[in-house]
């Protein structure tokens, strides 16, 4: 193989979310002349990660494991709060400096450039210098969420109801009323401590989900430093509504991990029957919210994926034998979502899976959202089109002050999840507001993809040459 010229380290975040963004940056950047090195905690957890991408195995990508695998066991816990603090910590920006050490001693004629991080990887920041490395941002989250972050009524003590009105979103008139609590982390102590002044760090903000075809024209404070290169998205998923389904899983099947069989089961469903449930990587229903909805779905005799990682067992013993649905702990989210079976998702709103539900097949969405800027998400999906309804209530919580992975949902003991359900998929009506939510993600979709085709390349290449510069 030829030996690069330039090397790219990428700090992985473990977080599903975040990790997947770290390795579709890292696809997108590794050729020949520059080579990525994905650094992990856990290695096992990171090889599952990576398939999770359903990107092209790219033979410029690499993972190093950090510190002989002496921050596995934390690196796997599910807690936001053991997360954020072990990333911040010295001794993982003491990992990081010691690979990037063994780099540039393994590739001696090779120039070790650039480090993608996460401004909450503190200390890591903070050693900027010492590391002799340009260092970029990985951003993805949306570019709204910038802008709510970054504008003049977002300081210190400001009341969490302060109205930020945000315009241009999709290109469509009119705008969003967002509240500075539907993103409660840009405004307390975390966001004014750690992330907001680790931001002049950073020589760019690699902004990885997103585009203008979503955010439109309005920039944020951000602007000068963001470079966006979203949504990185596997060319096949990007393509699945212009091929044939099976066969572009058969092609693939080597390289989907299905342990509990989610695509058979999907396989012999009809066409937009069916019900995807998934709260993403850090939350999850309890069992007694999960039994809610799968309740209300047998009722109506409706096919479902039920995604429960906390306790799968535990609610598939709850619901019993015989359903209509499959309840498994880990599915394959963008081969789920880009099957024709699926209907619409139940989804914690966040915006990973809300832009792969519209690439995907133009999917509508019930959200229940958690924290982070899932509350803005669901706002932004009700404004273009796309929602169908919510089921989760804002409690003002923060990602790090979570005490457990659930929402926060109506106490009518499931009364307001049933009533919804039953009025999407037991009237001609219900039939109608799914499919114009699906049209008005189908049309995002176009949007979204023009801008990806027409801007999204040259502002790659960019990235590639900025990295590639040394540190100074």
């Amino acid at each position: 193989m030829v030996q690069p010229s330039t090397i790219v380290a990428v700090a992985l975040f473990p977080g599903a979310g975040n990790a997947i963004n770290n390795f579709n940056v890292a696809f997108a950047l590794a050729t020949p002349a520059m080579a990525v090195h994905v650094l992990v905690a856990d290695l096992a957890q990171a090889k599952r990660w990576m398939a999770s991408t359903g990107q092209t195995p790219n033979p410029y990508v690499h993972l190093r494991l950090m510190a002989n695998g002496a921050l596995s066991e934390r690196a796997r816990s599910p807690s936001p709060g053991v997360l954020m603090q072990l990333c911040s910590g010295k001794e993982y920006a003491d990992a990081i400096e010691k690979s990037i050490g063994e780099l540039r001693r393994e590739y001696p004629d090779a120039k070790v450039t650039a480090l993608v991080a996460n401004a909450l990887m503190t200390a890591t920041v903070q050693a900027k210098e010492k590391l002799r490395l340009r260092m970029f941002m990985l951003s993805p989250t949306p570019m709204y969420l910038g802008r709510l972050a970054s504008g003049p009524e977002n300081i210190p003590g400001a009341d969490p109801d302060t109205i930020v009105r945000v315009e241009g979103i999709a290109g469509l008139n009119g705008g969003i009323d967002f509240k500075l609590e539907d993103c409660i982390d840009i405004c307390g102590p975390m966001w004014y401590n750690m992330i907001k002044p680790a931001f002049d760090h950073f020589d760019g903000f690699i902004v990885s989900n997103t585009n203008a075809g979503l955010e439109g024209k309005q920039e944020s404070a951000f602007a000068n430093k963001e470079i966006v290169i979203g949504p990185l998205l596997p060319e096949w998923f990007i393509n699945i509504l212009d091929t044939e389904y099976r066969a572009t899983m058969e092609a693939r099947a080597d390289s989907i991990i299905d342990e509990d069989g989610v695509l058979d089961f999907l396989d012999r469903q009809k066409n937009k029957s069916t019900v995807y449930v998934a709260l993403g990587s850090h939350a999850d229903f309890s069992i007694e919210q999960a039994q809610w909805i799968i309740n209300a779905l047998e009722e109506l005799k409706v096919p479902y994926v039920f995604l429960h990682r906390e306790n799968t067992k535990g609610l598939r013993n709850a619901v019993g034998g015989n359903t209509n649905g499959i309840i498994t702990s880990w599915a394959p989210q963008l081969e789920v979502l880009a099957h024709p079976a699926i209907n619409f998702a139940i989804s914690h709103g966040g915006f990973g899976t809300m832009i792969e539900g519209i690439i995907g097949g133009g999917i509508p969405f019930i959200t229940c959202p958690v924290a982070s800027d899932q509350f803005m998400d669901t706002k932004v999906m009700g404004f273009v089109g796309m929602l169908l309804g919510c089921i989760g209530i804002n409690k003002r919580r923060g990602q790090a002050e979570r005490k457990d992975a659930y929402p926060f949902m109506h106490g009518d003991n499931g009364e307001t999840v049933r009533g919804l359900l039953h009025d999407l998929l037991a009237s001609p009506e219900g039939s109608r507001r799914i499919e114009a939510a699906r049209s008005a993600s189908l049309d995002l979709r176009r949007k979204i993809l023009r801008v990806k085709e027409t801007e999204v390349p040259k502002a790659l290449e960019h990235l590639r040459s900025v990295m590639a510069q040394t540190y100074s």
